[in-house]
């Protein structure tokens, strides 16, 4: 087979693209195999046992090694002028495209049921499941929540006096002091805390030893910067498949089969 100079033109670019997507497509397979054996690299995602954020790294592997697969069938196809390849490559775009469009705008129809979904998950976490016997693991992401976001509770810190930690903690007739919240609110200084007992054993609203916003603010704003960000590149993802979708035509019209070259 042999092409036109617009053809050979499109092969060229066809070829970069995609193979710069086959390199992409390794790292998020890297990262997701990562994120999947390591789970200490994003403890609180424990919190929410919802299987959406459970398969985190599952999803970055399929997503990856579909990557690759897309970008290793572009290269192959663009190198070698293989029409059905190329067709190929051209259905699995096309498909990607339209299921992209159609999953940001669910993203952004459904916000506010994420918004309520966190709140609630948050909150009841909190309560019921911090400190309580066979939920370490619980315990451990709350608190790794807090230190990372620099919060506390899931509004604000009185949160915490609702909470079966707190029942526990300052039973009725003890003569300890009480403490208000747990260690993770507080404010370290590297790794010690500033003043312990003035940030869990103070009632007060304002308190400079201890975290004052709560953490469903914080995550929440998080979770919509990631949002914003992901629609963002997803925009421009969209825009480079249509090019790429362009491209796969103008080659298609271009690549002239032995045969006909013949005759002619």
């Amino acid at each position: 087979m042999s092409t036109t100079p617009c053809g050979t033109f499109a092969k060229i670019v066809l070829f970069v693209v995609n193979f710069v997507f086959w390199l992409t497509g390794v790292a998020v397979l890297g990262i997701g195999i990562w994120v999947s054996v390591d789970r200490g690299t994003a403890d609180f995602l424990q919190l929410f046992e919802d299987p959406l954020f459970k398969i985190l790294g599952y999803s970055m592997i399929g997503i990856g090694g579909f990557v690759t697969l897309l970008g290793f069938i572009g290269c192959f196809g663009a190198c070698h002028e293989h029409k059905w390849m190329v067709w190929l490559y051209f259905l699995i775009v096309l498909l990607l495209l339209l299921a992209e469009v159609v999953s940001t705008s669910l993203l952004f129809a459904f916000r506010s049921q994420v918004e309520t979904f966190v709140n609630t998950k948050l909150g009841s976490t909190i309560k019921t499941q911090y400190g309580q016997e066979n939920r370490e693991g619980t315990t451990e992401a709350i608190d790794a929540m807090q230190r990372m976001l620099l919060c506390c509770g899931n509004h604000n810190f009185t949160d915490w006096q609702d909470s079966d930690w707190y029942q526990e903690q300052n039973p009725d007739n003890t003569t300890q002091a009480v403490l208000y919240v747990p260690q993770s609110c507080c404010i370290a200084n590297g790794e010690k805390l500033s003043n312990r007992a003035e940030c869990q054993e103070s009632p007060d609203e304002i308190n400079v030893e201890r975290h004052s916003t709560g953490c469903f603010h914080s995550l929440y704003t998080k979770l919509l910067d990631y949002v914003w960000v992901v629609g963002g590149i997803g925009i421009g993802v969209a825009v480079l498949q249509v090019l790429l979708l362009i491209l796969a035509v103008v080659l298609l019209r271009n690549v002239v089969d032995d045969d006909d070259e013949y005759e002619d």
